[in-house]
């Protein structure tokens, strides 16, 4: 049976549901963040990229992985308007450690049991 049990900000999909595994193993970062912006889950791409870890993801936001995080609140502002999934290329971030990235990524709206996450 498919479930969320919500426990404030953070949000647990019943894995048969949510497949984490199939994420870890891809090679591209995947990250999934919940509507308050908290990190859901990461991928060990992820963790690689972002400098942090899956274990510690329901501690912080999103944001706090980011010197400058404006341009990915413009993102999934942007998303959040418009439902729909959208592409962003070549987007300058400086990492909290002071890492400079440039990257492409999408951002997509999920809904699953009342709940909106972004991917």
């Amino acid at each position: 049976m498919n479930t969320a049990i919500s426990t404030g900000r953070l949000s647990t999909l019943n894995t048969e549901y949510f497949n984490t595994s199939l994420l870890d193993n891809l090679t591209t970062a995947v990250v999934v963040i919940d509507s308050d912006l908290g990190l859901f889950h990461l991928n060990p791409s992820a963790e690689s990229l972002l400098d942090t870890s899956n274990r510690h993801r329901h501690a912080i936001k999103v944001t706090e992985l980011f010197r400058n995080p404006d341009e990915l609140l413009h993102a999934i502002d942007t998303v959040q308007q418009s439902e729909n999934t959208v592409i962003f290329r070549k987007v300058e971030f400086t990492l909290a450690n002071g890492t400079p990235l440039v990257v492409d990524f999408s951002l997509a709206p999920i809904h699953e049991f009342g709940i909106t996450y972004y991917l």
